[in-house]
Order: structure tokens, then sequence, then C-alpha cells
């Protein structure tokens, strides 16, 4: 029987979904380019950011690792991991870094820039975003270096064309809120984005996106992420997804790879490395939030996970950067 009369979990029907719901936009910078040819622009890879870029006007050439693609109005690309890439008037042109380009710096989040050139014009709404939550490490792990679209007018309904549209016309005004609207824009872009990749993609069906497609685990899994303070076990859950103690179990180590146990203690102890890094959070309130009886307790949980205090990341972003790739390769072993 469940613990409790009133259930604060109701039946999550869409698990994957409820995990990008909770997916926020922290930082953003955008460029509006005008370009005519001959131009290119060498885009660097800049370590947490995500990149994207909409063709509004024109065409151009996209370049990552020797490999070419056409872009045309209403085509965009999605760079979850910003890695270094060019874009090109043509094959072969000549590339200007991006961040030297001669660009007019309208606010600390809003560029405009301008190649004068003797032929087409080509124009380019380009942004850098932050996505802030624990699930999207876990999330562009699984997504390809450059996600493309060229089906803007006729995906989702159209959703993706119109959304450019806006933000291409908010991008080029300086009229007051304008930055504001441009960020809530772009969250959804990026979302929408996210998703399109998601329905189309075969590599989004499995590993840890495909776990949470599952009804009964990734039921499981967004219990774990809405309240890790809770001592999750197979018992607890299974009354909350509506499978047997022992068939959940099996499922969720045959999807994830690991236990409900561990499952839940890598969550806590990468959301605390987050928090800890941010220092938005006393450590002591830190502990009771994901479920510890005290800070003590929680600081000899997060040493033997990490093999350093808690004090040491909030010290150093240096140090909480060596734990995290620490982590990660432990993860990818």
């Amino acid at each position: 029987m469940p613990h409790s009369d009133h259930n604060p979990y109701p039946e999550l029907r869409d698990a994957l979904g409820e995990t990008l719901h909770r997916l926020s936009l922290r930082k953003c910078k955008y460029r509006q380019s005008e370009l005519y040819s001959p131009w290119g622009l060498d885009v660097p890879h800049i370590a947490g950011w995500m990149v994207f870029h909409i063709i509004t006007a024109g065409e151009c050439w996209f370049e990552r690792q020797g490999r070419l693609t056409k872009m045309q109005a209403g085509s965009m690309v999605l760079l979850p991991a910003s890695e270094q890439h060019y874009l090109l008037s043509e094959p072969g042109a000549s590339a200007e870094l991006f961040e030297k380009a001669p660009f007019n710096e309208l606010s600390p989040r809003y560029q405009r820039l301008i190649m004068r050139g003797t032929g087409k014009r080509t124009r380019v709404t380009s942004g850098m975003v932050v996505l802030e939550h624990i699930a999207v490490e876990r999330l562009l792990a699984q997504m390809p270096a450059a996600v493309f679209s060229d089906t803007i007018e006729v995906s989702d309904g159209g959703w993706l064309y119109s959304t450019l549209r806006l933000l291409d016309r908010e991008a080029r005004s300086t009229v007051p809120a304008g930055e504001s609207i441009l960020a809530h824009l772009t969250n959804i872009f990026v979302l929408k984005a996210i998703r399109h990749w998601l329905a189309t993609a075969e590599e989004a069906q499995k590993g840890w996106l495909g776990a949470l497609r599952d009804h009964y685990v990734g039921s499981a899994m967004v219990l774990i992420h809405s309240a890790p303070e809770r001592a999750w076990n197979n018992e607890l859950l299974s009354e909350q997804v509506g499978l047997s103690r022992n068939a959940l179990a099996s499922r969720f180590q045959a999807l994830t790879g690991v236990s409900v146990k561990q499952y839940l203690l890598d969550w806590r102890m990468q959301l605390a490395l987050k928090l800890l890094t941010r220092k938005e959070e006393a450590r002591a309130a830190l502990a009771f939030r994901l479920g510890y009886r005290s800070e003590a307790a929680f600081s000899r949980a997060f040493k033997r996970y990490f093999g350093v205090p808690p004090g040491q990341c909030e010290q150093s972003q240096s140090a909480a950067k060596s734990v995290t790739r620490a982590c990660r390769a432990v993860e990818e072993a």
C-alpha cells in the first residue's frame, strides 16, 4: 500500500517530457550577422556552451572536421557541445575568427555583425546558451556533435519557422524588454530543437534517454529527480509506478545499468557538486535538501563518492572541474 493517502507524485506518462520541462536557460548570448560574400567565420569550441545558427536569409556552408553541409534560409544547426566549426559563403572561403570579426556590441548579451563584400547576402541569427539542470550533461552526452534541420516550415506544424522569425525580429530590435523576450524565445527554440532530435534520432532511443522513455523506469527516474531527498528504494518506487518490486528492480538495472540505490546516489552527488560550485546554498541546508540527516553525514558521503571533501569544491572551481572530469571518466569506463 502507498505510504500515504495523498500521493504527491501523480502518474507520469511522459517522463522524458517531464525531464526536458525542467531544463531552463541560465546564460545566453546572441549575434545577428549580415554577411555579403565572400566571407567566412571560424567559430571556436567554448566549454560549457551550446551553440546554434539559424539561416534567416540567403545560404551558406557549414564545415566541421572537414565535412561540408549546405544550409539555406530556413535551415538551422544546433551544436550541443559547441565544437569548433566554420560558416562559409562558399567552400574554401577564408574565415575570420568569430570573436575577432568587426561586430557592434549593443549589450553584454547581444551583438550585430556586418561583413561587406560584393556578392550575395546571407543573414544568420546565432546563439550561445547554457542550459541549467543536472540532466543536461546526460542529455548532451547522447546527442551528436551537430543537429540539423532543413524542414523548418513543415516540422511540427511550423513551430520552428515561427520561433526563428520571432528570434530574428527580436534580435534586430532595440526596444525595452527585447533581451528578456529574446531569452524566452531562445529557451523555447533550443528545447523544441532538442525535442525534434529526440523524436527522429535512432540514438535517442538508447541509454539514459531510452530508460526515460520506458513507462515504468522513466516514471521511477523522474520521481528520483523530483525528490532526491527521499530514501527511494525498489519498494517505494514500485508502489508509485505500478510494477512489482522485483520486476522494477530488474527492469531498472537492465535499462540504466545501475540499481535504484546507485542511481539515487549518483543523482544526489551530481546535484550536490553543481550546487556547491555555484555557492548558492549553505552546506547544512544542502545536506538536508539531499536527504542527509546532518552536514557531517553528507560530507562523508560526498568524500566517499568523489574522493575529496565538499569544502574543497566550494573553495576552488578548478578542484570542482577536476572532480567532474574524474567522475565522467568513471562513468565512461
